[in-house]
């Protein structure tokens, strides 16, 4: 989760069926490596920094930090600018500090990911905010929003660009999704994991709601709301089993 905007409630709306137009495998080709040492995570960012962004002091020993470093390591994403920092805050939540590359893991959210995959997959969601440089400038978040099937929609009623911050932070927060899905399963772990990190925040929040009122609540929210989040995630899940699938048939 972007910390910005409705970070806290975190949720938002998107039509279901939303598909990026620029691969993400594309996106990760130069960033996904077999083996990544640890210190590639080590960006030079001051202690005062993190805990401004962070909302606490990083923490750099003991049990929570070890599983973050295990499982950021895991993920292999080759960019130097990333730092993961686990925070002693109590907040259930993740987010990534545009314009730093700063990836905030509070201890407390660490705890309530019930396995590593699910973990894996916040953490990957946070890495893809970190490496997709279209959604770091507003007019091409806004492109990928036009493109995106529920922005199809809006840009139909208010015209296309319209300037909703909002509509295009939640097509950079599906973009994510796609991205931290790609990671984990790249890195082993189960990706029904997502589906089950996602239902578990949505749970915590209270984000169940799928009907006309909900969504309309929803409009001016940065996340898309969990359900279609988890319906999206679901029908890329389904795609990797197909493209599996398909190689090893061609395998034999």
């Amino acid at each position: 989760m972007r910390r910005g905007m409705g970070w806290l409630n975190s949720f938002g709306f998107l039509a279901d069926g939303f598909l990026m137009r620029i691969p993400i495998g594309l996106v990760l080709a130069f960033l996904v490596a077999p083996v990544v040492a640890q210190d590639t995570y080590r960006a030079e960012l001051s202690d005062t920094t993190i805990r401004h962004y962070c909302l606490g002091r990083e923490i750099k020993s003991g049990a929570e930090f070890d599983e973050v470093a295990s499982i950021t390591k895991r993920l292999a994403v080759v960019d130097p600018r990333i730092r993961v920092a686990v925070a002693m805050n109590p907040m259930i939540n993740a987010w990534e500090v545009p314009g730093t590359a700063l990836i905030c893991v509070p201890v407390a959210f660490v705890h309530f990911m019930e396995s590593d995959g699910e973990l894996a997959f916040m953490i990957g969601h946070e890495m893809g905010h970190a490496i997709d440089k279209r959604c770091d400038d507003p007019a091409s978040r806004a492109q990928i929003a036009d493109q995106s099937a529920s922005g199809a929609l809006l840009g139909l009623l208010f015209g296309r660009g319209s300037g909703d911050g909002a509509r295009d932070q939640r097509a950079c927060e599906s973009r994510a999704d796609e991205l931290g899905l790609s990671l984990m399963t790249r890195a082993g772990y189960d990706p029904e994991d997502a589906v089950l990190a996602l239902k578990r925040l949505s749970s915590y929040v209270g984000d169940t709601g799928t009907g006309p009122i909900a969504r309309l609540a929803a409009l001016g929210d940065d996340h898309p709301i969990t359900a279609d989040r988890v319906r999206h995630v679901r029908k890329l899940i389904a795609r990797q089993a197909k493209a599996a699938a398909s190689v090893r048939v061609e395998k034999r």
